[in-house]
Formats: structure tokens, sequence, C-alpha cells
């Protein structure tokens, strides 16, 4: 991110007050300014995560209702999904591999934090290009559809090729060479259309 302390706007889904409270504690080592909300189920952060312009969800499994796969879902709802980490005891070690196909990015265990910036930092540079991404896709869509208002109401026939193909034509070209649509035009070679003398 460009900012120098960027804002970090946390969704903790846990049971336990208390380790949510030192999760927050370790976030604000790093150079954030921080934005927590924890809540204490998965229908309530669900609830959040559809109201909410979140950069971060750190998921707590046992929570009553962290059905992870659930929320991968409604996140993937969102107009650009947010990473989600999970935070557990080591006691859940072997859980890991479903915590990841149900969605996970990471999985940090409580009470070793060592990991838990480096691992943000990573997640939210890939969060910024997936934005930056989007945003582009965004501006390239507005100026496709532009370009075919232009190209499709134009009176004058017009073509765009590429290596002696076809690559887009108006209506008014069709009607000029006589076909009935584009596709028919892209098998015919751009040679074949000039009069050989």
């Amino acid at each position: 991110l460009a900012m120098d302390n960027p804002i970090l706007r946390t969704l903790i889904l846990d049971h336990s007050a208390d380790d949510a409270e030192q999760l927050i504690t370790a976030l604000r080592t790093g150079p954030y300014i921080l934005k927590p909300q924890r809540a204490a189920s998965g229908d309530h952060a669900l609830t959040l995560l559809a109201d909410g312009n979140w950069d971060l969800l750190l998921v707590e499994p046992a929570t009553p209702g962290a059905h992870l796969s659930r929320l991968t879902a409604a996140n993937r709802m969102q107009a650009l999904p947010v990473p989600i980490l999970v935070t557990t005891h080591k006691t859940a070690a072997l859980n890991i591999p479903q915590f990841m196909a149900d969605g996970a990015r990471d999985v940090l265990f409580k009470g070793e934090w060592d990991r838990l910036l480096p691992v943000i930092a990573r997640e939210l540079d890939a969060l910024a290009q997936r934005r930056e991404h989007s945003a582009l896709k965004e501006r390239y869509e507005r100026i496709e559809a532009r370009y075919r208002a232009m190209i499709e109401n134009s009176q004058e026939a017009v073509c765009f090729c590429h290596a002696g193909v076809y690559v887009d034509a108006n209506t008014s070209y069709l009607n000029l060479l006589g076909y009935a649509d584009l596709e028919e035009l892209k098998g015919v070679p751009l040679l074949d259309m000039i009069d050989k003398a």
C-alpha cells in the first residue's frame, strides 16, 4: 500500500475476548492504523462481513458457527474478497490442510505472533495488486463499451484487421460486403477482398 501508515480494517472472529485482545495487541505493533472489530459468532461475522469494508478477516475456527467454507463463500460475494487468516491453538495443527482447503490464506498459532506481521504484509500487498487489477479492468471495460458504441453507431463502414485477418467490423462494413455477421467475415482473409488489378 502506498500510505506510510495504512488503515487496517480488521474483522476478528473469536469466541474468546481475551484471545482477541491479545491478537489486537500484536497487530498494534505493526505499521498500521488499526480499526478492529470482533465478532463472537459465525452469524455475527457474516453480517459484519456483508455490511463492512474490510482489509482482513481473522478467524478462530473453534468459534460457534465459524464455518470457514461458509465465510469464504460469503467473502467471495464481495466486490473484492479480502484475505482470510486462521488464528488458532497449536492443538488444531492437524486441521491445517482442511483450513487451507476451506479458503484460509494462512494459519497462525495463538501466542506465536512472530509470523503475524510478515503474513499480513504479504496478504495486503496481494490485496492491493488485486484492487489495482480490478480498477484497471473496470477502466478497460468502460473504454471498450465507449468504443463499441462509437463503432456500432457509425454510419461509416469501419473495420479493424491484424496480420491480414479481420478482428472487428461494424454493421455498415458488413452490409457493404454482404456479410450477415462478424464471425462469418473473420474467416475471410483481407487480401481476398482486394481486387487483384
